[in-house]
């Protein structure tokens, strides 16, 4: 059984040349390589042949491409039928698409000899099971899985995988050999082909322990591209790719395996596939192109390039980059037979850079000290300036989040509420590296992945009104956007709603410690500037270099000069000299302001230094200050003993209101006592009350209690009758349930000897019918050897055929061959003989010797006869006898072909009376096993005929014991009525027992009220002695008390006359204090002017300091040297991009320069873009095409988008970018090639673009699809 294994056609087209027509000659490639494949299987004759997936290259392509790829499958698939059986699975969905598949099925309908199978199942073809497995199909596991995480996702639809393939296992007829195909991972394998690694991570995989326990004789894989045996797991083969598709092929075989399950060998089977090769140039190479060497690196570089696509990389200094002629190289190529350049592009250029520029990276001091030492300002000044700037760097450094935060700036969810088409979406972007966006126009793909974002964090809608984007729709009052990103470590959510009415919140909030903390301010303002701070951009920044929308291309370039400076400042992160900037602008407002505050201060000492002339008035006054002093002390201490005095009276009269106060508490105390030990002597005298009561009745107790012990004699004499009675009741119930047990058993023995014997009829019959089958099981059995004998026979006769076809194809094209060249030689020498003709009719005296120009011809076309003819003799000759030893290898193989004594219609009839046959053969077969049967069904007869007579007699038995039981119900009822009577009684005499126990309690109780009795008057009697006493004690201290309220206001009074006089002390004292500190201050006032001035001439010089500082961080210091020295950064990495865009017809150079404003007369910085076109002049920008300024915008962007990826701080995670408009097919795949190497490099980078084209989003290994309904968008995950 020999089985041909290919996959991976990837019929359609590819990057590369094309005709003159218009005919993709990659394409070509690709038929070339399945065209040899489809020959060999016509001259090896395999058994069966199995396409393991991915016929077609794009599933989504336009109708007429999809016509011609679809009729080019069909017409191979045909033809390899031809052959063998075919079976042709679906790969994965985004190559072979849905409709392609239905065209297949649809004309393969009633071919017999070709499968094409969509879904898994088993099938039996060429006499074995294929089960095929075909390609992973998101959307069709999540409808049978729905509501699984992503976490999840993989797991659990590899697991279902599993199940598949164990399910397809048992499909399998016993008997045959089992193949599977499948079209996925197998962890283990070799995936370096390029293709990219997303398979951990999105894909399901198919595990080796599944194939393991499946035990199939062969795997055959698609998926993979690179040809393998893979060494995880036994007999699992991946044919790879037919022909080579990228560089990543680079150097690798391809073509498709021959198994052959007898022999268990495995041959592998290369086709032509266009080989790809990668050229790298070093420094000197460059140098050696640039000097007119290009000979020499020819000659070590490329001699081997012919029929190969080849791509150039180089590295060198920015000097060679721009001097190298591209156009140049690639026509040498194309010279020494390149099939196609695919690139001449730069993997790295060195660009030389002053060691002391300034940098975004450096530290600000150093930036600073740069800048000074730039100006000429001296060494000593520069210290002092740097001294003052520190505190500057360090509060901007502090107060500027940007600053603070280092990481990528990565967006993780973003989710809506009545936004835009989406009336509740949201999105993870925690699985995206490099993906499309689908849908058609409208569907809503900008809004969420572009539109969303840039209202959250800055809502600047399209349409100018800030309640735009909210839903139109009655039910939506109001609507809600949440955007979730990080930076290094650090996570934050904006959240921002707003109503129809206009109202809005805006939020931002930190996670920490797994909860979210408010970083938002009370105005809405002032926390959209948190946001700008946090993420270090504005939205004219943001919109440059992260998130590229479809008409804002341009933006960068399209912006001023002077915006320009800001959106490169702001992605370099130097917003923070900014806040410096404003900082020192702020200290010199400050230190101005101080410094008229100093001179204001002089100028009023100035004024009230005058007080000096009226120093000996002041004397007088402070002399008469001090004897009126005296005197208001004296007064103080008079009135402060009167206070004292009437402050003790008060407290002693408090004091004796206070004791009467407890001895009238204490009275009240005595009193509520007294009364509840009378309320206690009536309860005592109660108790003895009721025991008096039950004593009264001791002698009726006694004798009622003495009645127990006699009942309970009578009542052990009726227990002991009773359970004699109940034992005997017990057995006669057993008895009875044998009895019933015994009879059920007897019917069931009837009932299966009934059964039995009907089964032993049945058993005779099967066993005559299937021994009557033995004749026709023994001529079964005698053809099967001619059946065997006359396939070798047919299988030799087919191969025999092939050699015999093949050796008739070779003679006939030799023929063919020979009488094409016979006659071109005829025609030679024809043509010869009529030059050679001239000589004769020339009539020329000496024709052998003529010299002249006229005979010339003639006298060389009759040389070339002398030895031409000959030649042609020669070769004619050899040629024949070729053709001779052809046919008798045709003749030889002929007899050979008819010595193979194959005859299909004897096999046929064979065949015919095999089928017919082989019902009986096998019924024959059961003979032996119905005879077993028969034998087993007539001892399980005889034993049930024992088992009858064993039953019948225990029946017997049972009802003979039954009948000596009879009247023992009727004795065991009587005793029971009397045991109950009988405990009736033995109640009664119990509850005597209870009273006769209570008699002792009884008089004890009595005793003890009576003692406690006695206790309780003699309290009373005390309490009434102790109450007379109280009483007497509080009537005489009434007499003894002052009137308090009189004491109060005397004491009130004393003190408001200590205050009066104390105040008036004070008063004195102050104004003796004011007129002496006015003496002071008169005598300081100069020294003061002269201090005050000093440190005026201090804040001038400081003052200075800071407008040096103002100037060096404004837009036109420190920041425009930083952005200079970076401008040959970036303008090599947009000549990068931009040239394998444009092959390196296009360049664009950025200068920068400070002008004057003529509204301003103030110096600002400026960033001007100049396009170069190869033999043209310099444009601006908006003088260029469409589709030129788009991939020169493309440029700009992706090079900004690449600098902010690569810088300190805060970088550049995402880059979400619309579909660029006006690019032809080279500019598709450049701009590809460009988001390819960004992501590549900045492996945190989340790259996505909308597009509609299909051959970009062959170039993404992820995609996800907007839809839309009558409920609005919905976002679709591939």
């Amino acid at each position: 059984m020999k089985i041909l294994h290919t996959a991976d056609w990837h019929i359609g087209k590819f990057p590369g040349p094309v005709d003159n027509k218009g005919n993709n000659q990659r394409e070509y490639d690709t038929y070339a390589c399945i065209d040899y494949m489809a020959d060999y299987a016509r001259n090896k004759f395999p058994d069966l042949i199995l396409i393991s997936g991915d016929i077609f290259h794009q599933a989504r392509v336009w109708a007429d491409r999809g016509i011609d790829e679809v009729q080019t499958a069909i017409h191979v698939i045909s033809s390899l039928s031809d052959d063998a059986p075919v079976v042709v699975m679906r790969g994965t969905p985004n190559h072979d698409g849905a409709e392609q598949f239905h065209a297949l099925q649809s004309y393969f309908e009633n071919s017999p000899d070709v499968y094409v199978v969509t879904e898994p199942k088993t099938i039996q073809v060429a006499g074995i099971n294929v089960s095929c497995l075909p390609g992973f199909d998101r959307g069709v596991f999540r409808a049978q899985h729905p509501g699984l995480s992503k976490d999840n996702e993989c797991r659990v639809f590899t697991e279902e995988i599993s199940k598949i393939v164990l399910g397809l296992r048992a499909q399998c007829q016993a008997g045959l050999k089992s193949v599977l195909m499948a079209h996925y991972t197998v962890p283990g394998c070799n995936t370096e082909s390029g293709q990219t690694q997303f398979f951990s991570q999105f894909e399901p995989v198919l595990m080796p322990e599944t194939l393991d326990t499946a035990g199939f004789d062969l795997v055959a894989m698609g998926h993979i591209h690179r040809p393998q045996q893979v060494e995880s797991c036994r007999n699992t083969f991946y044919c790879g790719a037919v022909n080579a598709m990228n560089f990543n092929d680079e150097g690798q075989l391809r073509g498709f395996y021959l198994h052959d399950l007898d022999t268990g060998t495995h041959e592998f089977i290369t086709t032509p596939a266009r080989q790809f090769e990668t050229i790298r140039f070093t420094q000197a190479d460059i140098d050696g192109i640039n000097t007119g060497a290009i000979e020499d690196v020819a000659v070590h570089r490329f001699s081997s390039v012919k029929g190969k696509i080849v791509r150039v990389l180089y590295s060198c200094s920015e000097r060679a980059h721009k001097a190298l002629n591209r156009a140049v190289l690639e026509e040498r190529l194309y010279q020494d037979g390149a099939f196609w350049v695919s690139s001449i592009e730069p993997e790295k250029v060195e660009i030389g850079t002053n060691k002391d520029e300034l940098s975004e990276k450096t530290d600000p001091e150093k930036n600073l000290l740069h800048y000074l030492k730039e100006k000429g300002i001296p060494d000593e000044q520069a210290a002092s300036i740097i001294e003052a700037a520190r505190p500057i760097i360090e509060d901007a450094m502090e107060g500027n989040m940007a600053a603070r935060y280092t990481g990528a700036f990565v967006p993780m969810d973003i989710s809506v509420k009545n936004y835009r088409n989406y009336e509740e979406e949201s999105f993870d972007f925690t699985d995206i590296s490099f993906c499309t966006i689908n849908g058609i126009n409208g569907a809503g793909k900008s809004s969420l992945f572009m539109d969303a974002i840039l209202d959250c964090l800055f809502e600047e809608p399209r349409e100018g009104d800030l309640t735009g984007w909210i839903r139109a729709d009655e039910k939506a009052h109001s609507g809600s956007i949440c955007f979730t990103f990080s930076i290094g470590e650090h996570v934050f959510r904006v959240t921002r709603t707003r109503t129809k009415s206009g109202k809005a919140t805006l939020n931002i909030s930190e996670a920490v410690n797994g909860e979210w903390q408010d970083r938002s301010r009370e105005k809405i303002k002032d926390t959209q500037g948190v946001i700008e701070n946090v993420i270090g951009m504005d939205s004219l920044t943001f919109r440059s270099c992260a998130l590229i929308m479809q008409d804002q291309y341009g933006l960068f370039l399209q912006a001023s000069k002077e915006d320009r400076m800001t959106i490169l400042g702001n992605i370099l992160g130097l917003g923070v000299y900014e806040d410096m900037a404003k900082l020192a602008k702020d200290k010199v407002t400050d230190t101005n302001r101080e410094i008229a505050q100093k001179k204001a201060v002089i100028t009023n000492l100035s004024e009230n230094g005058r007080i000096a002339e009226h120093h000996q008035s002041i004397m007088d006054v402070i002399n008469q200050l001090e004897i009126d002093s005296a005197s208001a002390k004296k007064e103080l201490d008079e009135a402060t003993k009167r206070k004292d005095a009437e402050i003790l009276k008060l407290a002693q009269c408090k004091e004796a209101a206070e004791r009467k106060r407890k001895i009238d508490a204490e009275y009240q105390g005595v009193t509520l006592k007294m009364g509840t030990l009378s309320k206690n002597v009536l309860e005592e005298k109660a108790i003895v009350e009721d025991a008096d009561k039950i004593l009264s009745a001791a002698a009726t107790i006694h004798a009622e209690a003495a009645r127990l012990s006699e009942l309970t004699e009578q009542e052990k004499v009726l227990l002991q009758q009773q359970a004699t009675l109940k034992t005997k009741c017990e057995a006669t119930a057993a008895i009875k349930s044998q009895l019933a047990q015994s009879k059920a058993k007897a019917e069931q023995l009837l009932r299966d000897k009934e059964k039995t014997d009907n089964n032993i009829l049945q058993r005779g019959r099967e066993w005559q019918e299937a021994n009557a089958c033995k004749e026709d099981a023994a001529e079964y059995a005698a053809i099967q050897p001619q059946i065997s004998e006359m396939e070798n026979r047919e299988k030799e006769y087919r191969e025999a055929n092939g050699r015999l076809d093949t050796t008739k194809s070779a003679f006939i094209d030799a023929k063919s061959a020979f009488d094409i060249e016979a006659a071109r030689r005829k025609q030679r020498v024809e043509h010869l003989q009529s030059r050679a003709k001239l000589l004769k009719d020339s009539q020329c005296v000496d024709p052998e010797n003529a010299q002249c120009r006229f005979l010339a011809d003639a006298k060389a076309a009759k040389k070339e006869l002398e030895t031409y003819v000959p030649q042609c003799t020669t070769w004619k000759n050899e040629q024949l006898n070729a053709l001779g030893k052809s046919q008798e290898q045709i003749n030889v193989l002929t007899s050979a072909l008819n010595a193979v004594g194959y005859d299909a219609d004897t096999l046929t009839q064979l065949r015919q009376r095999a089928d017919s046959l082989r019902a009986k053969a096998d019924m024959y077969k059961q003979a032996a096993l119905y005879d077993e049967m028969l034998k087993s069904e007539k001892q399980a007869a005889e034993k049930i005929e024992t088992d009858i007579t064993v039953t019948n007699a225990d029946i017997a038995k049972l009802q003979k014991q039954l009948s000596d039981s009879e009247n023992l119900d009727s004795s065991l009822t009587e005793i029971d009525k009397q045991l109950f009577a009988l405990k009736a009684s033995i109640m009664d005499a119990h509850q005597w027992i209870e009273k006769e126990k209570k008699l002792p309690v009884a008089e004890e109780r009595k005793k003890a009220a009576e003692k406690r009795i006695g206790e309780l008057n003699k309290e009373v009697s005390e309490c009434s002695t102790k109450q007379l006493a109280l009483k007497h004690e509080s009537d005489k201290m009434i007499a003894g008390l002052e009137n308090e309220s009189d004491l109060s206001r005397k004491s009130v009074s004393a003190m408001m006359d200590v205050k009066i006089v104390q105040d008036k002390l004070n008063e004195l004292n102050k104004s003796l204090g004011v007129y002496e500190e006015q003496l002071r201050l008169n005598e300081k006032t100069q020294e003061e002017i002269k201090r005050q001035q000093k440190q005026v001439n201090m804040l001038s010089q400081k003052s200075e300091t800071f407008s040096i500082l103002k100037s060096a961080f404004s837009q036109d210091g420190i920041p425009h040297n930083i952005i200079k020295s970076m401008l040959p950064m970036l303008t090599s990495t947009a000549n990068t991009i931009l040239g394998q865009m444009t092959g390196g017809r296009i360049g664009m150079e950025f200068i920068t320069d400070k002008v004057l404003k003529s509204n301003s007369k103030k110096e600002v910085a400026t960033l001007d873009i100049i396009i170069n076109e190869y033999g043209k002049d310099s444009l601006p920008y908006l003088s260029k095409s469409g589709g030129e300024k788009v991939k020169a915008s493309l440029s700009a962007v992706l090079s900004l988008a690449e600098i902010k990826s690569s810088q300190a701080g805060i970088q550049l995670g995402m880059l979400f970018i619309d579909e660029p408009p006006f690019l032809d097919a080279d500019g598709i795949q450049a701009y590809c090639d460009a988001l390819q190497t960004i992501q590549s490099r900045y492996s945190s980078l989340k790259v996505m673009a909308i597009t509609h084209d299909p051959e970009m989003k062959s170039r993404f290994p992820q995609s996800i699809d907007i839809v839309k309904d009558a409920s609005g968008s919905h976002v679709l995950t591939d």
